[in-house]
């Protein structure tokens, strides 16, 4: 049971950190950035996601 709530902790906890970031002030550049880390986190995600199930 821990381990699975330490998992999803684990894999949520960027997605957190980049909409978080996205609330404060941010030029366009660091705007990008939080965009190029969410498009990276969601290609990771959904790999890791595929790979787990088989």
């Amino acid at each position: 049971m821990k381990k699975k709530v330490l998992e999803q902790v684990i894999t949520y906890t960027p997605l957190v950190g980049i909409i978080g970031a996205s609330f404060f002030s941010v030029s366009a550049f660091q705007r990008q950035l939080l965009m190029l880390f969410l498009l990276i986190w969601a290609n990771a995600f959904f790999l890791y996601k595929s790979w787990l199930s088989q």
